[in-house]
């Protein structure tokens, strides 16, 4: 699967990650689930990295759904299978800071890193999480990374830097008090 280096709206996680794209019926959701499941089980033949996609698929359909317990089980089987995938994690992480699990999400984001630190979306992900968990200071340094690192990339430096003026204002609000 290629993944498009594009950004969506820094409104929520699943924009972000293109995975919500292209918006589907759950009806059509659903028909996917069984043509995936239906591969899953009758072939003998797949590759690993083949399954491993087909249950990367799979975890994002039930993202979309709005299903993140399964969705979070599919990253997982798809990460057993292929750990050296960055986007799994990612998305996992996704999934796990919907459920609230944000201190494990934000480990999948690092690893996410660790596997791929040339894709921007990681460190945006990231830096979000870190004002969600209210570690201003490290989401600033976050977003300081992606300005040096990522110069090139307007898109990324304008979403770094509008997070990190918003950390900023954090910061100064709570120092007010």
């Amino acid at each position: 699967m290629n993944y498009f280096p594009q950004f969506n709206h820094l409104m929520d996680f699943q924009d972000f990650l293109d995975i919500n794209l292209p918006t589907n019926l759950i009806r059509e959701h659903k028909f996917f689930l069984g043509i995936i499941d239906h591969l899953i089980n009758s072939s003998n033949t797949l590759r690993p990295h083949q399954l491993s996609e087909l249950h990367l698929r799979k975890g994002i359909i039930f993202f979309n759904l709005r299903n993140y317990i399964e969705s979070k089980k599919e990253f997982n089987i798809a990460i057993s299978i292929n750990p050296n995938n960055y986007y799994q994690f990612l998305c996992r992480g996704c999934s796990k800071t919907y459920l609230g699990d944000l201190e494990d999400a934000y480990q999948d984001y690092i690893h996410g890193i660790f596997l791929n630190s040339f894709d921007p979306k990681s460190f945006l992900l990231k830096g979000k999480l870190e004002l969600k968990m209210d570690e201003y200071y490290e989401a600033i340094n976050t977003f300081e990374t992606i300005k040096y690192k990522f110069f090139y990339n307007d898109f990324a430096v304008y979403q770094a830097t509008n997070h990190q003026m918003r950390a900023e204002e954090l910061i100064s609000r709570n120092k007010a008090y």
